[in-house]
This record gives structure tokens, C-alpha cells and sequence, in this order.
């Protein structure tokens, strides 16, 4: 960014710019017409309004919206309007220095002061977007980054030569997973220029929600850092192949993947080659549950944009453009209620209880934003359990709740799902199947190996002593321990798979021979209890190993407690926890989803996920009844 004194503006003299009202139902929108300047010349220009189907070629803005002070201003049509720091930025970095530029920036093109036609062009928004010639991605202007611009600028370029190398090639299979392996000595590695990449990831625009459709819909998008211009596509088509090329880069792996879900699905050909056909999902569009759950991470100012910053991503689902959600951000209506009318609307058009597994609920003395509200508190009444609360960061559930994973008798479930009129009850159908007898501390998330080990070793103590009071299908020491360490990695793995289970069975056998007098120091440097209880804890941070009533293991929500339901609700990919509301009959709360294994192991000796495939549902041995659940 220029220094303070290049970007002080004029004094803001006679009144300000005044809005004349745009007319909801002709699509218009304003553009802004950017006077041409020096970077240290006061900013100015005119807006215009246009219909938009109508309007003159323009380009859009994305930028950080960054702090509500606006001492900055934009001479329009002779008349100041307050700027913050990064619009004006922004407008600084676009201005051409011998011609007009038609801009589109939402911060001045949209009355701001006027919730319905805030509301009114923020549903345009994907169309302003796709209307546009290109996108101008804001990164920042600050010199003491240019010479690190130019390095990423450089770094891009080569990886994209590298590729086009290799697609060139008439040798070239086109096969999945057929590009070659990077090698950790080639010179491309060399240098200081993945460090100007880390710091690329490290910009502030990363980490904005909305930009991820506002880049996503771009026909072409520029990024603009630093006196350096990179195309988009560039850096996307270099960021694919680090991700799937070179594992020992994952510390560079700094920017969002949501921002490749699209160019993944439109590039496919190529895509296919850095992966293995297993992985084929990753080169389809995401349904609009997940892009909504991988944004979580991503910094938005208004809640409700949690919903309304993604409306116009292409999704598989199509769910919203079905919906046709209306932006609403007047003062009577609470982002908690936009959340409950988007999971009412969600389920109307979809009948798609996925949404339940991005429920997470959290302990009532949290207040980190990692999960949803305290069960034992009083409800707040505009947000049942089983509304998620997108605002609060979650644990991943893609990893074992994703579309790969067949959901239970979901035939069952179309005909069965309804709301009560105001939407705050969800009727379902379901099987009670057992009750928590036993649940363990929370797994506290570490990243020193050594560390893990003993984390890991020290609840496998507490949990053993429950185990063997217990009747339970894994009846040997060793399968105890096998159960054990499959329960906290719940059912995944990370690698080669017979290396993985190699190490399983050795750290199995280091648990089967433990005692509570030996210091967990003694386990700490192992290399196999480290490469399980790493991955273990990475995965199960925050949850809780549990024990069932029938003797079965799994993993929980930290919110789970002794005497809570585990059931089967028709139509989702995995068991959930529910806890019965005292005196409410059949009504309960939704604590989360968990994962249970059933009393088969494959034939390597490691247990099956119970709700794995209708062939590991133990359930059906039990003639157990199904119920209609209320969730509350």
C-alpha cells in the first residue's frame, strides 16, 4: 500500500454524494466511470445507472472490504463519498493513468445506506459478476511487497511452462494420475520464491468469503499485488498441481481450495492426470452444503452472508437457484432467522438431510466459534438444534459424511421429512439403536508428534478400563486395541494402505502390552505410534472416544455425554447423537453426527465403519422398530 501522506485525500468539501433510488424491477445497477490519475492523485469519477443486461463493457472489483472507517473519499460528479482505506486502495490499483475505466465495486456502486437495495443487488450479484468483461482481483498495493509479486509472478509462470511441457508431450498418456512425481532436489524448489508464495497465501483477500464468487464467476480475473499481474487461471492451474504433486510442499498449501471446486470441474482433462481415479469426485462441482461448510473458515463482517456471499456458485445440487433466496438485511429480521429459513427452503426443494451433519453444537463456556450453542442451555428461539449455524467454525465433515458414502435407506426418507409450520420442529423417521454408557475426555488438538503419542496413550488408558466391563464384539486384547486406534482415526487413513495398517497393528500391540505404570514418554519417539496418533489426532480433535450400552465403539462430539441417544435417522450418511428433551415424549435435540463401528473387520484385522454399506449395518440383526423422531 502507498505510504499515509500519497493516499490522504482532499478535504471533503460541500455536501455529500447523494444516491438517486434505483428501480427494483429493472435490473439496474450503477457503474462507476474512474477518472484517469496518478497513484497520488485525488480520486474521482461519475456513476452511472444502467440496466444491466444492458450495460457497456465494465469490469468488476474484488477486494477486502476491511475496517467500516471511511476516511477516504471518491469525488463523484463533483461531490465527496467517504471511502474505506481498501476501496480507495483498490480504485488506486485499477486507475489507469490516460484513460476512463468503467468499474463495477460494490462498496460505492450499491447505496450501502439502503437495505432493500442492498438486499436487491446483492441478489444481482452473480449476474454483475458473469456480465462482466473481467474481474480485477485487489490484492494490495504495499511496495514492500514487490519484489515479492514478482517472485510468485515468476514462480506461476514456471510451473505453468512445466505443465504445458508435459500436456505437450505426444507421449503423453492423458491417463489418470499419469503426470509425473515432482522430485524434492528439482530446482524449482530452490530458492526463496515458495516463501513469496506463503506470503501471497497470507493477503487478506484469501481469507474474504465473498471473493470466492466473485472470482468463481469471473469469464477471465486478473490479480493485481503489488505492481505485479498474475492471470487467475494461472495461479489456479499452478495451485492444483501443488496440492497433488508435491507432498512435501503441504506448509505452502496456503489458499482456500474452495477456489478451485469450479476450475477443477472445468479443466478435467488435465485435472485427471495429478490424481487417482478414486478421487474422481474432486473434478465434480460441490453440492451447495459443502461450498457453505468450506467457508466457514473464511472471514465475512455480516452473518448472513454466510448464506448470501455464495448463492450464485455453480453447485451439483442447483439448490440455489431453486430457492431464489431474497437478501434480507433489514434490521427486523436476525442472521439467525435467515439461517432457519435457508434450512427450511434447503429442505423443501431438496429433501436432503446431509444438512444435519453440519450441525455442530459446543460446551456452553466455548467462545472460540468452534461449534454450534450449549444443549443445556435455553434454546435461543430462533435457531432449533437442527439448524446449523454456519457462523461457527466446525470440524471437516467431508471426510466421512460425503457423497461417496451411501446414505441409510434414503427411499425411506424422502416421503418422511416435514417442518412444522413455523419451522422449528423437524419430523424424520429413524431407529433408536443404543445409549452412550461411556465417553471419554476430549481429544486436544497438538501438533508435535511425540505429543500425540501421548494424548493418544493416555485415553486409551481410560478407555480400556470401560471397554473390559463392557460386552463388546472385539473380544481379544489386540482387537480391543486395533478397535481402539481404528475408533480415533475413525475409519480413515493416511498414506500407502498396507504401511498404514503395519503400523496400526504395531502400535496395537504396544497398547495390548501397556500398563499405567509405564511413563507415556516410553511410547513418545515410536514411529509407528507416531504416524497413527498424529493422523489420529488431526482428525478427532474435539471429540470424544465413546462406548455404547451393546458394547460398540466410536467417536462423538465433545457435547456428547453419558445417557445420550445414538440413533438412525433414514436418509443421512452416518449414525447421529441425540439427546431426549425431559418430558417432550418423542422430541430430542440433535448433539451431532458420530461415527460407530460394527463387530466386522476387513481382512486386514481393522474394523468396519458400521454404517459403511448395507452389508455392515448390525442394526438389522436387533428387530429393532422405526420411530418418528422430532428434532427440536
Amino acid at each position: 500500500m502507498a505510504s499515509d501522506s500519497l493516499l490522504e485525500n482532499a478535504p471533503i468539501q460541500g455536501p455529500d454524494y447523494l444516491y438517486s433510488t434505483l428501480p427494483e424491477d429493472k435490473d439496474q445497477i450503477r457503474l462507476l466511470i474512474l477518472d484517469p490519475g496518478h497513484e497520488d492523485d485525488p480520486l474521482s469519477g461519475s456513476l452511472i445507472s444502467v440496466k444491466l443486461e444492458e450495460a457497456p463493457a465494465f469490469e468488476a472489483i474484488s477486494y477486502v472490504w476491511g475496517c467500516d472507517n471511511r476516511d477516504h473519499c471518491i469525488h463523484l460528479n463533483g461531490k465527496p463519498l467517504s471511502l474505506t482505506p481498501s476501496m480507495s486502495d483498490a480504485l488506486r490499483q485499477t486507475r489507469q493513468l490516460d484513460k476512463p475505466r468503467t468499474l463495477w465495486a460494490d462498496s460505492i456502486c450499491i447505496n450501502q445506506g439502503d437495505s432493500v437495495e442492498k438486499g436487491h443487488q446483492v441478489f444481482l450479484m452473480g449476474r454483475i459478476y458473469q456480465r462482466s468483461e473481467q474481474t480485477v482481483l485487489c490484492l494490495g498495493t504495499s511496495r514492500q511487497h514487490r519484489d515479492v509479486a514478482r517472485d510468485v509472478s515468476g514462480l506461476i509462470g514456471d510451473v505453468n511452462r512445466l505443465m504445458d511441457g508435459v500436456f505437450n508431450d505426444p507421449e503423453f498418456t492423458w491417463d489418470w494420475d499419469s503426470f509425473p512425481e515432482s522430485q524434492e532436489d528439482d530446482p524449482l524448489f530452490s530458492g526463496e520464491r515458495w516463501e513469496s508464495w506463503i506470503k501471497m497465501g497470507s493477503c487478506k483477500w484469501f481469507s474474504r468469503g465473498w471473493v470466492v464468487q466473485e472470482a468463481a464467476l469471473a469469464n477471465k480475473a486478473v490479480l493485481l499485488w503489488a505492481g505485479a499481474e498474475i492471470k487467475w487461471s494461472n495461479m489456479l492451474r499452478a495451485y492444483s498441481w501443488l496440492l497433488q504433486r508435491t507432498p512435501f510442499l503441504s506448509e505452502r498449501r496456503v489458499i482456500p481450495r474452495l477456489h478451485l471446486n469450479i476450475w477443477n470441474s472445468e479443466h478435467r482433462d488435465e485435472q485427471r492426470t495429478l490424481r487417482a481415479r478414486q478421487m474422481e469426485t474432486e473434478l465434480s462441482l460441490s453440492k451447495t452444503l459443502w461450498i457453505l461448510h468450506f467457508s466457514r473458515q473464511l472471514e465475512l463482517t455480516i452473518q448472513e452472508d454466510r448464506i448470501y456471499a455464495f448463492m450464485a456458485i455453480p453447485t451439483s445440487d442447483g439448490a440455489m437457484s431453486r430457492m431464489q433466496l431474497q437478501p434480507d438485511y433489514s434490521d427486523s429480521t436476525s442472521y439467525l432467522q435467515v439461517y432457519k429459513d435457508f434450512a427450511v427452503k434447503y429442505l423443501e426443494q431438496t429433501s436432503d438431510l446431509d444438512l444435519l451433519a453440519c450441525v455442530q453444537q459446543r460446551h456452553g463456556d466455548q467462545d472460540d466459534n468452534t461449534y454450534q450453542v450449549d444443549l443445556d442451555a435455553p434454546r435461543q428461539p430462533d435457531l432449533p438444534s437442527w439448524v446449523p449455524r454456519w457462523d461457527f467454525h466446525g470440524s471437516d465433515v467431508d471426510t466421512w459424511v460425503h457423497d461417496a458414502v451411501p446414505k441409510i435407506y434414503p427411499h425411506a426418507a424422502a416421503k418422511n421429512i416435514a417442518c412444522s409450520g413455523d419451522g422449528s420442529i423437524l419430523h424424520v423417521k429413524g431407529i433408536i439403536l443404543d445409549s452412550v454408557e461411556f465417553v471419554s475426555r476430549e481429544i486436544m488438538p497438538l501438533t508435535d508428534p511425540a505429543d500425540t503419542v501421548r494424548e493418544l496413550v493416555s485415553v486409551w488408558r481410560k478407555v480400556v478400563e470401560q471397554i473390559i466391563k463392557q460386552p463388546r464384539p472385539h473380544e481379544s486384547p489386540f482387537q480391543i486395541a486395533m478397535s481402539f486406534l481404528a475408533a480415533v482415526n475413525m475409519g480413515s487413513y493416511y498414506g500407502e494402505w498396507n504401511e498404514w495398517v503395519r503400523s496400526m497393528a504395531a502400535f496395537a500391540r504396544i497398547l495390548e502390552n501397556d500398563n499405567s505404570e509405564v511413563s507415556t514418554d516410553a511410547y513418545a519417539n515410536d514411529e509407528d505410534a507416531m504416524r497413527i496418533s498424529k493422523y489420529a489426532v488431526d482428525v478427532s480433535s474435539h471429540r470424544q472416544f465413546i462406548l455404547l450400552r451393546r458394547g460398540y465403539v466410536g467417536m462423538a462430539p465433545q457435547t456428547a455425554r453419558i445417557g445420550d441417544t445414538y440413533a438412525i435417522i433414514f436418509g443421512t450418511r452416518a449414525p447421529f447423537i441425540l439427546r431426549k428433551m425431559a418430558g417432550k415424549g418423542a422430541r430430542y435435540n440433535v448433539v451431532g453426527w458420530g461415527y460407530v463401528q460394527n463387530k466386522r473387520s476387513n481382512r486386514d484385522g481393522v474394523p468396519n465403519r458400521m454404517d459403511r454399506d448395507q452389508n455392515a449395518y448390525d442394526w438389522e440383526e436387533w428387530s429393532l422398530p422405526t420411530r418418528d423422531i422430532f428434532l427440536c
